[in-house]
């Protein structure tokens, strides 16, 4: 619109010199109306004179530069929220540029709600001709005192040559100041677990304080045989709990198990808790005690030590009792081989000896019979074994034995010459004697006679296992007595010791050397006494005085004197 007379209502369009004032300048003003697009516009003013001069018509240009920016976006890249570290110096980068062409240069600038964080730079000049080029802004959290993530809100609005709405992006920064708070366990105390029980037991875990993140506490311990399951729900042992900022004061719960050990030692463990993440808390511990269902280890002590040796008939002594303390009640179990062998004592219950707590240390009485049996075998032999059950871990003990057999091997005594054995007298002879059968230990072989005349040398022979099958040697001599007779004797030999054998008897037959002196002895003595006349008259007995070396013939003379 053009308006010559500004002071008059409406707009005039025309302007009146005259000869008094056609010097004098006149003002018109201009006006561009609003439209709708956002493109410049131009026009052309026309002046014509008209009345008391001559003057050709004259134009003037109007360029109208349109107040309506063009449409246009502001683009900010990455679309998603931006996620920065508190303290950070490298910092995040925000990429901006503009959609569409601006009709002149256009400032982002960029604000935030939060002044710990920064914008560098914190506006931004786009021209026609670089608006679709990104240019970088740095974000940067600076540090502060609290403990709390925080949510920041960066605002980038346009003025100039472009129409864009404003545009928001959001910053998380993360606080690099964890909240302090602590680990709490439930119940408090030592966790008591029953080595072997599947059942386990178990604890409860939460945090004090609301974490700035997620807070992992990882559990560790040093047992080897205790398990930590911190979901029983999940196949395997899980070791970690994970607390939010929405379940932190939620418990969750610990499976505690032992598993079994070969040893009898009551154990310990030390389950430490530990967590990293949106929170600030010490290392909290978790003491773990075992019962172990092992008794306690043990020995079973036998004395005497080494081997028992029994004479076969025979008793002998084992004393037996614990060496450490039991937890309950020792049942010692007695077992043999040997049906010869028996046990007996006033402590035995069958074969079982039973120790309690308080007399483990006591030494109890096993009394171990050897029978007599009818073999003439080597000595036996048995092994007793001692089995501990109940209240203690003992390894078993086996006591060897050893039974004397008084049993000794059947044999006989070998002498030769065979049959009787004639000597002169004054004469000797030997004799060669062994035995046929291995003894179990050393035999004597005594020799016995009857006749004063008769002399052994020597009297007695000494066999071992090693010589008794070589022959030794007695000299039999006799000696010279006054008689004429021939005698006899008996030799007796017999064996004691390490065999059994019959006694042998070697007849003796001595040739006197001496001829023998005869008398006639005529019975009765005296004078005999017959009567006169008497038809029957008087007997007189004749004989030798002693026997002959071969037949006699006697021939008895009677010389008379009385012819009557």
């Amino acid at each position: 619109t053009i308006d010559t007379d500004s002071a008059t209502a409406g707009n005039q369009d025309t302007l009146t010199f005259t000869a008094a004032n056609y010097e004098d300048v006149q003002t018109v003003s201009v006006t561009a109306g609003n439209d709708t697009d956002s493109a410049g516009d131009t026009d052309t003013i026309t002046f014509t004179a008209t009345g008391g001069i001559d003057a050709s018509p004259v134009t003037k240009a109007v360029s109208i530069t349109d107040n309506d920016a063009p449409a246009g976006t502001i683009v900010v890249t990455p679309s998603t929220d931006l996620s920065i570290d508190e303290g950070d110096t490298t910092g995040a980068t925000l990429s901006v540029n503009l959609t569409g062409t601006p009709n002149a240069n256009v400032t982002v600038t960029l604000t935030s709600s939060d002044s710990d964080v920064t914008l560098d730079p914190a506006s931004l000049t786009f021209t026609a001709g670089n608006a679709g080029t990104v240019q970088p802004v740095t974000v940067k959290a600076g540090e502060d005192s609290d403990t709390v993530h925080e949510t920041v809100t960066i605002t980038l609005a346009a003025t100039g040559g472009i129409s864009a709405s404003n545009v928001t992006k959001t910053v998380k920064v993360n606080d690099n100041d964890k909240p302090t708070g602590a680990i709490e366990i439930s119940p408090t105390g030592t966790l008591d677990l029953d080595e072997g029980d599947t059942t386990g037991g178990t604890f409860t875990v939460k945090l004090s304080a609301l974490p700035n993140n997620d807070v992992t506490v990882t559990l560790t311990n040093t047992n080897t045989d205790v398990t930590i399951d911190t979901d029983s729900a999940t196949a395997g042992n899980q070791t970690t709990l994970t607390f939010t900022e929405s379940n932190y004061n939620a418990v969750q719960t610990v499976t505690v198990k032992a598993a079994e050990d070969a040893d009898a030692t009551d154990d310990t463990d030390t389950i430490t808790l530990s967590a990293t993440g949106g929170i600030t808390a010490s290392n909290v511990t978790k003491q773990v005690a075992i019962d172990d269902d092992e008794p306690p280890a043990g020995n079973i002590e036998v004395s005497p030590a080494g081997r028992l040796t029994i004479a076969e008939g025979g008793t002998g002594e084992l004393k037996v009792k614990l060496s450490a303390q039991p937890e309950s009640s020792v049942t010692v179990a007695l077992s043999k081989t040997n049906d010869d062998i028996s046990l007996s004592g006033s402590d035995l219950n069958g074969n079982d000896l039973t120790f309690t707590t308080e007399n483990y240390g006591t030494e109890q009485t096993v009394t171990v019979t050897a029978a007599e049996d009818d073999d003439d075998s080597n000595d036996d032999t048995d092994i007793i074994t001692f089995t501990a059950t109940g209240g203690i871990t003992a390894s078993a003990v086996t006591k060897d034995v050893t039974v004397t057999d008084d049993d000794a091997p059947s044999g006989a005594i070998e002498v030769t010459p065979a049959g009787a054995l004639t000597i002169d007298e004054g004469g000797s002879q030997t004799l060669s004697i062994k035995l046929d059968t291995l003894p179990d230990s050393t035999v004597t072989v005594t020799l016995s006679k009857t006749d004063a005349d008769v002399t052994l040398d020597p009297t007695s022979l000494t066999f071992t296992v090693g010589n008794y099958d070589e022959a030794q040697t007695v000299d039999v001599s006799t000696s010279h007595d006054d008689d004429a007779d021939d005698d006899t004797d008996t030799i007796t030999i017999s064996a004691s010791g390490g065999i059994t054998a019959t006694d042998v008897t070697k007849d003796v037959t001595i040739t006197d050397d001496d001829d023998p002196r005869v008398t006639i002895d005529v019975t009765p003595s005296g004078t005999l006494s017959i009567d006169e006349g008497d038809s029957s008259g008087a007997t007189l007995m004749v004989k030798l005085s002693k026997a002959p070396k071969a037949n006699v013939n006697a021939t008895v003379t009677l010389e008379k004197t009385n012819p009557d």
